[in-house]
């Protein structure tokens, strides 16, 4: 059974490495804040899926996740919780862990503006 498309993976150590990611059509998808307000930009976590099957991840998700307002809302409340459990996190990769927190600020103030 497919995870719906929407859903953030579960919050563990992984997100220091790959930060926000979801899966899509069996392929994880990183999301990051762009470089303009409002700006959200698709990285693939793994180098095995093709071009096209990342672009249609994330015309899925362009279209059936950040065009809806409750999406949004439940993803900044991940969001949070990430934020928490990397404030906390005390790895071997801990400044990456910091550097994945500004990012995480930047991609929740990056979502109401899609509004």
């Amino acid at each position: 059974m497919d995870v719906p498309p929407c859903k953030p993976s579960v919050i563990s150590d992984d997100w220091v490495l790959k930060g926000f990611h979801l899966h899509v059509h069996r392929l994880e998808l990183a999301m990051r804040p762009g470089h303009r307000p409002g700006m959200i930009v698709f990285k693939r976590v793994f180098s095995s899926p093709s071009t096209q099957d990342v672009q249609a991840a994330e015309e899925v998700v362009r279209k059936n996740c950040l065009a809806d307002p409750a999406i949004r809302a439940k993803w900044r409340e991940t969001i949070d919780k990430a934020i928490n459990y990397l404030s906390g996190y005390n790895g071997e990769l801990k400044d990456l862990a910091n550097g994945r927190m500004g990012e995480l600020t930047f991609l929740k103030r990056a979502l109401p503006c899609l509004e």
